[in-house]
């Protein structure tokens, strides 16, 4: 069963924040293995500073948006 994750792309002055929906962390570093997988939301994320659905994708669909970049 597929849950949503909280994954990072660390570009070294900051980070791309998003969801993925997987059925484990591993797969998800498998397939994008320039992602951290975030096991708790960090303090300073407010629910403002939430990823948006227009950041939230699913692993078994094919790469879009800035998923494409990596």
């Amino acid at each position: 069963m597929k849950q949503r994750y909280l994954v990072c792309y660390d570009y070294g002055q900051g980070g791309v924040w998003a969801y993925i929906a997987a059925t484990s962390p591993e797969k998800i570093t498998d397939k994008y293995p320039q992602l951290t997988v975030v096991t708790e939301r960090p303090p300073w994320m407010t629910d403002k500073d939430e990823p948006g659905e227009s950041m939230t994708f699913d692993i078994d669909d094919p790469a879009s948006g800035w998923l494409t970049q990596l």
